[in-house]
């Protein structure tokens, strides 16, 4: 399996964690949902739920001075799906569930 993946035969998703992770240090929430964007959107990540996982800390971190953390993941995700709509796809193009409705704004 190592042989393959050195070869580029089996991909995974390391680069954009990697990629992510180095963003966590100087971006700030609202760039790290746009690199999020552009990862699904260009990028087809294998396992996009678990890169949410990841990091939906870190893109949620804006909304936490208004709302609790669960409350602010949902509002990052939801500024996600907006932020896909902008280019014709959603969430649920990528594997993932579609955003339930956020009683706050976002923006």
């Amino acid at each position: 399996m190592e042989a393959a993946k050195r070869r580029d035969l089996l991909r995974d998703d390391t680069e954009y964690e990697r990629c992510m992770s180095e963003a966590v240090i100087f971006q700030m929430p609202q760039q790290l949902r746009t690199l999020f964007c552009v990862i699904l959107l260009y990028c087809n990540p294998t396992k996009p739920v678990d890169l949410w996982n990841s990091f939906k800390a870190h893109m949620g971190e804006d909304f936490m001075q208004q709302v609790d953390a669960e409350t602010a993941e949902a509002m990052a995700f939801y500024a996600i799906d907006e932020k896909l709509k902008e280019q014709g796809r959603s969430c649920s193009d990528f594997g993932m569930p579609s955003p339930t409705s956020v009683p706050y704004s976002v923006e």
